[in-house]
């Protein structure tokens, strides 16, 4: 028989094992999953900035200057570097040799730090490459770079707080706590669940990048020739 786990049975059983300044981390994150007014206006916020740029008619200087380009260039460099080093080097070599509790204490120090990282070079990255090109000839490229960018701004906000709860309630996977749990098998279920939707959003993000990359590479070819 299959048990129904929602995010409230997690934020109640969390606060019942937590104590102290944990239970006060839990409930203004749960709270903010929970209500989520703050995440919708950002998301709101950004979807209303990036329509004024891409629907204003204004002529552009297609010459951009060095210093926007040199923007552009290093956000994009530093994001794709940095969702490649976490995910297939960084990721894969902790989960492969560390205990896991000790893996999810460092996923709760690394995941909000990352996922802001990679929203906020993501921001840089289409704000400079719609500042500088001629939007209509480059559709493709602009879909791609706002795919990216509102994946990792909505993993950021609605699904990070919720993951950090379990982590920080349970106080990792291993503990004597989470085990002793009556709901710990329901609670692990909801983190995998969580942590897969975060983990899709990612390579979802990492594939509009490389393909940006290969559109790149075909500018760097043409100008060769």
């Amino acid at each position: 028989m299959t048990t129904t786990f929602t995010m409230q049975q997690c934020r109640e059983e969390l606060l019942k094992n937590a104590s102290g300044e944990q239970k006060i981390r839990i409930t203004s994150f749960s709270s903010f999953f929970k209500v989520n007014q703050p995440a919708h206006l950002v998301v709101l916020l950004f979807v209303v900035y990036f329509w004024s740029i891409i629907t204003n008619d204004s002529p552009k200087d297609l010459s951009s200057s060095p210093f926007l380009n040199l923007i552009y260039l290093a956000s994009f460099a530093f994001h794709f570097g940095a969702q490649i080093w976490m995910t297939f080097v960084s990721g894969i070599i902790l989960f492969l040799t560390v205990p896991r509790h000790t893996f999810g204490l460092v996923q709760e120090q690394l995941f909000p730090r990352y996922f802001l990282l990679n929203t906020a070079l993501s921001f840089i990255t289409v704000n400079t490459f719609l500042q500088r090109i001629n939007i209509w000839a480059e559709q493709t490229q602009m879909v791609l770079l706002c795919v990216c960018f509102f994946s990792e701004l909505i993993t950021w906000l609605y699904l990070v707080p919720p993951i950090l709860s379990i982590l920080q309630g349970t106080g990792g996977e291993d503990s004597k706590r989470a085990n002793q749990c009556p709901l710990h098998g329901p609670l692990k279920k909801c983190f995998k669940r969580l942590h897969n939707v975060a983990a899709v959003a990612n390579i979802i993000a990492i594939a509009c990048n490389t393909l940006h990359l290969y559109h790149l590479a075909n500018q760097l070819s043409t100008i060769a020739k």
